[in-house]
């Protein structure tokens, strides 16, 4: 962007760049980098500054300080001075004129140290505990006043009223953005509260499936106990049994060892014929063992069969509520159709020769589905005995 041609835009300018610079010398001219100036870090920056800076440096602190103390904050939070006042007058006339005077020192001191790469404001920077928020927040505001001054100088009528076209275009596109980011977002909130209602609709049906569930298994779970408990008692009474053939036996057995020994010494065809009987008694309790193996296992069979045809009635019991509910939604259809069709008898009489004529129709699809449902129920059931007659041969076989 060029300058102005102007001469009197070119010189509120320079009388902007000068403010600008005589707020940045005032910024570091503050009683903490006194201070910092009085210690030993800082003699190389006094020895900078020299003994008439120096003097003035402390001048403007203390008057800055007596203009503070004179002046007094107002209701609506503004500073009044009372210019009336002799003393505060000569203060302020002070002031400026000590201003006026440090700020062209300073200035000058800058311009002669400038070829040294010196620069005066960064050496009392250092120095600077605390930056001057609100003087800094000025010289921005300050520098974007200048900024938006020279824009509006070096701007032609032309240009300005196309920006300003432009800048109204641009308002239009942002009202109509807004509009529709308005209706999307109520299509948005509408969309959520429909996702929510079926979001709780499920939840419900999952629920109440979660409950089917859990009371079929709840009655699964019975029914198998009932089983459990019913064989094992079973079970426990065939133990006792053998337990008590067993034991029964055995004493038996060892009765006959006893007198097999006392007659041995006495006769060896007594003792042949008690080894013979001890065969056969020994022959006995083997095929006791054997009988009570094979019940066992038959028995372990039946349990087994019992199991699966439980889980077959299950799964026939689904198959048959899922029917009677399309049974029953088509009872619900008929009788709202007869109540559709009571108004006409015409319509009525063929209605229902149409209705026996389907009825008769399904009949016979369904006897049809019957019979060859019960041929593979018979079929599975002749596999199932044939498997189990197998089993329990080959078992024999193994324990021969």
């Amino acid at each position: 962007m060029g300058k102005p041609t102007n001469v009197d835009a070119q010189r509120i300018l320079a009388i902007m760049d000068e403010l600008k610079e005589k707020l940045t010398y005032l910024s570091v001219i503050t009683a903490p980098v006194w201070e910092g100036l009085q210690s030993e870090e800082g003699q190389s920056t006094l020895d900078l500054l020299g003994p008439e800076i120096q003097k003035k440096f402390q001048e403007q602190i203390r008057l800055e300080e007596l203009y503070v103390y004179s002046t007094s904050a107002g209701g609506d939070g503004q500073v009044h001075v009372d210019l009336e006042n002799e003393d505060v007058k000569e203060t302020v006339e002070k002031l400026e004129k000590n201003t006026r005077d440090i700020c062209r020192a300073l200035r000058k001191l800058h311009e002669d140290k400038r070829q040294a790469n010196v620069s005066i404001i960064t050496e009392l920077r250092n120095f600077q505990i605390e930056k001057p928020d609100k003087l800094l927040k000025l010289l921005g505001g300050l520098r974007d006043m200048q900024e938006v001054m020279l824009k509006r100088l070096t701007t032609t009528v032309e240009e300005e009223q196309s920006r300003e076209e432009l800048l109204r275009h641009y308002m239009q596109r942002s009202d109509q953005a807004n509009k529709k980011m308005g209706q999307l977002e109520k299509d948005l909130a509408h969309i959520r509260r429909e996702r929510e209602k079926t979001k709780q609709t499920t939840t419900e049906v999952i629920n109440k499936l979660k409950a089917d569930l859990s009371d079929i298994e709840h009655s699964t779970s019975q029914k198998m106990d009932e089983l459990r408990r019913k064989y094992e008692s079973r079970e426990n009474d065939y133990r006792e049994r053998f337990q008590k053939t067993e034991s029964e036996i055995k004493t038996r057995i060892g009765k006959l060892q006893e007198q097999f020994t006392k007659r041995r010494s006495t006769s060896k065809d007594d003792e042949d014929e008690l080894q013979k009987k001890m065969k056969r008694w020994e022959k006995s309790v083997l095929d006791v063992i054997s009988e009570y193996d094979t019940l066992i296992m038959k028995l372990d069979v039946e349990r087994a069969e019992n199991q699966s045809g439980f889980s077959d009635e299950q799964e026939q019991l689904k198959q048959l509520q899922h029917h009677f509910e399309k049974v029953d939604a088509e009872i619900a259809r008929v009788n709202l159709e007869e109540k559709i069709g009571s108004v006409d008898p015409k319509v009525e009489s063929k209605r229902r020769k149409k209705l026996e004529a389907i009825k008769e129709q399904k009949n016979a699809s369904a006897c049809v589905l019957q019979a060859f449902w019960r041929a593979l129920r018979v079929r599975e059931d002749y596999l199932k005995l044939v498997k189990a007659k197998r089993k329990k041969k080959g078992k024999k076989g193994k324990k021969k």
